[in-house]
């Protein structure tokens, strides 16, 4: 088409190649989390190889995108012991192993997404954050906070403004 890249989430477009999903895996979640897996994962299958993409889950902390690996005979995959340190391609075995990840995640309370984004921020410089939650954050405004102080530039042209932006989706809710 045009030569722009870019991906959705749940109808919400960003633009650019780089991209990090931060889901709300809260035990609030509980009847929706199929629904956000399934759409998640579309979303990943429609990236291009020349994309590359993060998923970090979160409630009371963070949990980071973890792929594994198959053994010698593509019986059995195992995940890695440590998360991603850094974006990764979206090719359909990463894909793959982020969705075979992603089922395993399990759902805790709270709902507290400061280390994920601080992490994505400080770590990860995407060019767009998806932001999918049910309610609201239970973490005292922290992650407002962070972001206010964190995800800023001064642009020569436009001013102050949002270092990365970030697509806020409220699933099932506007409270958050």
């Amino acid at each position: 088409g045009d030569g722009q890249t870019g991906a959705q989430f749940f109808g919400v477009q960003a633009g650019g190649d780089d991209f990090v999903f931060v889901v709300d895996s809260s035990v609030s979640m509980r009847l929706k989390f199929a629904d956000a897996l399934r759409e998640l994962e579309y979303s990943l299958r429609n990236l291009t190889p020349s994309q590359r993409f993060y998923v970090i889950f979160f409630d009371h902390d963070a949990e980071r995108m973890t792929l594994g690996k198959w053994n010698r005979r593509n019986t059995t995959y195992s995940l890695k012991r440590r998360p991603e340190p850094d974006l990764v391609p979206a090719t359909n075995e990463n894909i793959e192993g982020c969705v075979r990840w992603m089922h395993r995640v399990q759902l805790e309370p709270w709902t507290n997404p400061h280390s994920a984004i601080a992490f994505t921020l400080k770590t990860l410089h995407p060019d767009a954050i998806f932001l999918l939650s049910d309610g609201e954050f239970t973490d005292g405004g922290l992650t407002e906070q962070f972001l206010k102080d964190e995800n800023v530039m001064d642009d020569p042209i436009h001013g102050r403004r949002p270092a990365v932006i970030i697509h806020c989706i409220g699933f099932f809710s506007r409270a958050g």
